[in-house]
């Protein structure tokens, strides 16, 4: 209790001592009733009593949150920023001051005691930077308070900083080099003195710490580089302060290490040769390009620099002028081409290039006018002198003839050529005309070549000198000795050529200083023409090619005539008794023309008869004939024939009154063999019976026209006999052997077939100067493969391709002929073809010549094995 006196205007007033105040904090709070009494002087009394809300506990502060994380930084401060915490014991609506930066911020706790004061950016911006200590007060609506501190780090104005040094090359670029080994990033920070510097690499993380100037570095290894794939490279770096102010730099970089760039190099110059020629015009040098489209390169050329654009496609191209061309040396020169692509990737090329620009020209005159001369045909169009050069391509090449100058320009093979046309050929005159050539090559060396024309324009003439052969026909005795043709030419010497062709076969004549040719046909030569009209034609060509012919006409008769006796029948004793009578003789012959003369002889020309023979070739003479001729003509049976061609060809023929020949003499030439008898129809008649018979013989020429033959060869009429391979022995005038090896013995012509049979069977010629015609004897002689001509030395043998090809058993098998020295062997030619030496064979330690046709080609049928030292005639 305690009291307090009224002041005169009615207030009082008392004093809540300690002791009053302990005993109320004693009670803590809840409501209390005061009551107040008193007296006025009157003594009146007065009570009042009124309700006391006593609260004498205090609120407590916890959980003071300054800013969320008690850090501020410049993103912190660009949006409101929030003071909260919680008052314990703080009613509703109590008041909350917050006194920080010297600026007091206030707000109100809510029903359950927290409270929350919003700074707003202007407020947060009036911070100081550094470590500021806020004081938290509540106060209550009662009055009581409490207050607490917190602190915050407030960053706002010296923010951190970080700057990159320049990275790799400072291009932008990781290249293949940069990549192979350890790279090293690095820069600066401003504001912090500590801390760590945090680095991607495409997403790889690495870390650097910040030295206390400011500094810091890092390794990139080369394993991370490379190993980045080609394209972008980001590489981000950042730095964070103790409040969380950040500060970072994206940098974005360009990897190169695995798409490199390349270079191609096409041929230089086309052919890798810069010659004369290259020098008319600009050259080009190119190729291509790998990852450098758009770029450039840089190209050496001897002692010049070229810089080179790059195409979007990638090729390049530099063109080389004639003037840089001329100053490249001679010899091989290294064209080196260098590169970069962007990142700084290197690549290169070189070629070889040899240069040939300054040797000195050489020229050649190839051809004037084709043969170095201008003939009358040569006038009628345009002529071509050319030739070739070298270090001269692309020259202007200068030809002077006849006093004027023809212009042409040297090819790039070297090759030049120019046309003199008509009307300049007919100015020149005939005789030796210059012809000069001259050029500067590009370099300037210059070179000349100098050469002649023979000028001449009329022609020569040539003649054939008459009386041909004599009377201008070919006998038989004429082609066995060799025949001279003879003429003259004119307007032709020096250097003129005369061909002379007989039949369609060339020859070379020979021509005389005097004008004169002259041509030797040898007996060979005149031996394979044939039967009838022949033309000889003569031609001339003078040193420049004009050309004049002349000809004449010539008979050729080389067929031995041969006449053949009828049987003649001998009029009986009774039937000449009886009265005269004509002893009629009739006959045969062949290679006679119509009407020629034949003269008929008995008993010495006692009888005698001229007659002739008709166009069929048959004659007829009539004898008278008495009896004393008679018994003459009993006691010798030989009638003589004689007859002549047209070309003095003759034959005299001695032949029994049987028909069969027994000698046979041709008269205007040598006979070389007695030929067999055949019959004019080639069909052998029985060995009984009567026979037809025509005398045959051949001209023959030996290879070296010098052997000839016997004229009076005869041969008897006899048998043949046959020593089969088993040992027995037929005879007759047809004999057939076995299937095995027979030996078959010919001694007369009296035979009507001879048939070996199968094996290697031989036919030997036992008696003398027979001559086995093959091809008169057809198949009258088969399936022999051997022909021994006995030991008599003038026996002969003649066969041509046919017979060669089918007398043996086939036409594969080898034909084989020997002999001994002076036998002799005719093979017959047919048309068109020659029989010639192929070459040598031994057959049981005995050589052998190969006689070849040439109608076989190259098989070897119908080839012929002749025993060396027997002579052969190829007829």
């Amino acid at each position: 209790m305690a009291t307090a006196v009224v002041g005169a205007n009615g207030k009082w007033s008392i004093v809540v001592t300690p002791q009053i105040l302990g005993i109320l904090e004693g009670v803590v709070g809840g409501n209390v009733t005061v009551e107040v009494k008193g007296n006025d002087v009157a003594g009146n009394p007065v009570d009042q009593t009124v309700g006391l809300k006593l609260d004498l506990t205090p609120p407590i502060l916890s959980g003071i949150s300054l800013f969320g994380d008690g850090l501020l930084n410049a993103v912190d401060a660009t949006t409101n920023q929030l003071i909260t915490g919680t008052a314990t014991g703080a009613p509703l609506g109590s008041t909350v001051n917050v006194l920080i930066g010297g600026k007091t911020f206030t707000g109100v706790t809510l029903a359950n005691g927290t409270f929350s004061i919003v700074l707003t950016p202007a407020n947060l911006a009036q911070l100081p930077d550094g470590s500021l200590t806020a004081t938290v007060t509540v106060t209550t609506p009662s009055g009581n308070t409490s207050s607490t501190t917190a602190g915050v780090k407030v960053g706002l104005t010296n923010l951190p900083t970080i700057t990159l040094d320049p990275l790799l090359s400072g291009d932008g670029f990781l290249n293949k080099a940069e990549s192979l080994v350890d790279q090293v990033i690095s820069g600066k920070v401003t504001n912090l003195t500590s801390g760590t510097v945090n680095i991607t690499v495409n997403g790889t993380p690495l870390t650097a710490t910040i030295n206390p100037n400011g500094t810091w570095s890092a390794t990139l290894k080369a394993g991370l580089l490379s190993g980045l794939a080609d394209g972008p490279l980001n590489i981000n770096v950042s730095v964070t302060d103790a409040v969380g102010n950040t500060s970072s730099l994206p940098t974005i970089l360009t990897t190169l290490t695995h798409n490199l760039p390349t270079i191609t190099l096409g041929s230089l110059f086309g052919d890798g040769v810069l010659s004369v020629g290259d020098l008319l015009t600009s050259q080009l040098i190119s190729g291509t390009t790998s990852n450098l489209a758009g770029g450039s390169l840089t190209l050496t050329l001897g002692s010049k620099i070229y810089t080179v654009p790059v195409g979007s496609g990638g090729a390049w191209s530099l063109s080389v002028s004639p003037l840089d061309l001329k100053a490249l040396l001679d010899g091989n020169l290294t064209v080196g081409i260098t590169a970069k692509d962007a990142a700084g990737n290197p690549a290169s090329a070189s070629g070889i290039l040899s240069v040939v620009t300054h040797a000195l020209p050489t020229l050649t005159i190839g051809s004037i006018f084709g043969d170095g001369g201008l003939n009358i045909g040569d006038l009628v169009s345009a002529q071509v002198i050319s030739g070739t050069s070298t270090n001269a391509q692309g020259s202007q090449l200068t030809v002077t003839l006849g006093g004027k100058s023809y212009l042409t320009t040297v090819g790039n093979d070297g090759s030049w050529s120019i046309s003199v046309p008509k009307t300049d050929l007919s100015l020149l005159g005939d005789g030796n005309l210059g012809v000069n050539v001259s050029l500067t090559n590009p370099i300037g060396n210059t070179t000349s070549a100098g050469g002649s024309l023979n000028v001449i324009t009329h022609l020569p003439t040539v003649g054939i000198s008459s009386g041909i052969f004599g009377d201008g026909i070919l006998n038989i005795a004429e082609s066995g000795v060799s025949q001279l043709l003879t003429g003259t030419v004119t307007s032709a010497l020096p250097g003129a050529k005369v061909v002379v062709t007989v039949g369609t076969v060339d020859y070379q004549a020979t021509v005389n200083a005097n004008g004169t040719w002259s041509l030797n046909l040898t007996s060979t030569q005149l031996k394979s023409l044939t039967d009838g009209s022949l033309h000889i034609g003569v031609k001339v060509t003078d040193v420049v090619g004009n050309t004049n012919s002349t000809g004449v006409d010539v008979g050729i008769k080389l067929s031995q005539p041969l006449l053949g006796l009828n049987v003649v029948t001998l009029p009986s004793l009774g039937d000449l008794l009886l009265g005269g009578k004509l002893l009629v003789i009739t006959g045969t012959s062949k290679n006679l023309q119509n009407g020629a003369a034949l003269h008929v002889s008995l008993l010495n020309d006692t009888l005698a008869a001229d007659t002739t023979v008709d166009s069929n070739g048959n004659w007829s003479a009539s004898l008278g004939l008495t009896l004393n001729l008679l018994q003459l003509l009993l006691l010798n049976k030989v009638v003589n024939l004689s007859a002549h061609d047209s070309a003095g060809n003759g034959v005299i023929v001695n032949v029994g009154l049987d028909g069969h020949i027994i000698d046979v003499t041709p008269t205007s030439a040598p006979a070389p063999a007695m030929m067999m008898a055949m019959s004019i129809d080639d069909v052998a008649a029985s060995h009984s019976g009567s026979q037809d018979h025509l005398s045959q013989s051949l001209s023959t020429s030996s290879l070296d026209d010098s052997a000839t033959a016997s004229t009076s060869g005869t041969f008897t009429i006899g048998g043949v006999t046959i020593d089969l391979a088993d040992g027995t022995h037929n005879s007759g005038a047809s004999v057939t052997g076995s299937t095995g090896s027979d030996k078959v013995h010919v001694t007369d012509a009296g035979f009507t077939h001879i048939d070996g049979g199968a094996g290697t069977d031989t036919l030997v010629l036992d008696g003398s100067n027979l001559n086995l015609d093959l091809t008169s004897l057809g198949l009258k002689v088969e399936h022999i493969e051997i022909f021994d001509l006995g030991k008599a030395g003038n026996n002969a043998i003649t066969l041509d391709l046919k017979e060669a090809l089918n007398v043996t058993d086939k036409p594969q098998d080898d034909l084989l002929i020997k002999g001994s020295i002076g036998d002799r062997v005719n093979l017959v030619h047919g048309q068109g073809d020659i029989w010639d030496v192929s070459g040598q064979r031994e057959v049981n330690g005995v050589t052998y010549d190969v006689y070849h046709n040439s109608s076989t080609g190259s098989s070897t049928l119908g080839d012929v094995l002749i025993q060396q030292g027997l002579h052969v005639n190829l007829m």
